[in-house]
């Protein structure tokens, strides 16, 4: 009778523990399964959109190869102003797979037809960085506040004799209001290019926050490296800006 009872027992105890196997294989069903991301190669280089031309480029990295710059001048062939544009940067590995996109800023809030801006791309250098590619586009994003301001470029301006191209490097000047609003948010930028007529680096300068019509104020822009001190040409792009009333 014992024996009987032991082997009903141990019986038992079998289809338990193999229930609780079946229980354990079972797949948990609060775990969402998430489809395997697809990174494709994007090919490397600069693309404008919307007429938004890029007429010279250039590209620098730092000599420890921990820093880079991307030097552009955008040209805007619209024959309207644009007011709203965006470049965009993404950097890339060695298959041309994104590591890092980011959006740069600029300091000027309009581009006329027709006209060309200096814009300079600064950025850490990723590990396992190899390439890049920067689009430049119009954002069809829209701002009042920039469409009611009235952009006034080409301010007249004059540049001291630089004597010495040890870095720092300082470029000073003047620039005049020669309009007859008084002007807000000024904006100077101050472009370096070399012998040949490439563009080399960019600097935004420090100034006055708003200009009085006909008023001369003087303005200093610094560049702390420079990829070469083959000098050629110094340039000055400035606007100010002013509220149209109704």
């Amino acid at each position: 009778m014992w024996k009987s009872t032991w082997l009903l027992l141990s019986l038992l105890m079998i289809l338990a523990a193999c229930g609780e196997d079946k229980k354990s294989e079972e797949p948990a069903t609060d775990v969402p399964i998430r489809p395997t991301e697809i990174r494709l190669p994007i090919t490397p280089g600069i693309r404008p959109f919307d007429d938004l031309e890029v007429a010279h480029s250039n590209f620098y990295l730092s000599p420890d190869g921990t820093h880079g710059w991307i030097v552009l001048e955008i040209r805007n062939n619209n024959p309207f102003h644009v007011t709203n544009y965006e470049v965009t940067v993404s950097l890339l590995d060695e298959n041309n797979l994104e590591i890092e996109t980011f959006a740069a800023s600029t300091p000027f809030l309009k581009i006329p037809a027709g006209y060309s801006l200096p814009f300079v791309i600064d950025f850490s250098v990723p590990q396992g960085y190899t390439n890049f590619m920067a689009q430049v586009e119009m954002d069809t994003e829209y701002n009042p506040s920039s469409q009611a301001l009235t952009a006034e470029f080409d301010l007249p301006y004059t540049i001291d004799p630089v004597t010495s191209l040890e870095l720092p490097l300082t470029v000073t000047g003047t620039i005049t209001n020669d309009r007859p609003n008084d002007l807000i948010t000024p904006v100077i930028v101050v472009a370096l290019y070399d012998e040949s007529g490439a563009i080399i680096s960019v600097a935004g300068a420090t100034s006055k926050a708003s200009f009085a019509a006909g008023e001369t104020v003087p303005f200093q822009a610094t560049f702390s490296t420079l990829p070469t001190t083959l000098l050629g040409e110094i340039r000055v792009v400035s606007a100010g800006y002013w509220f149209e009333s109704d």
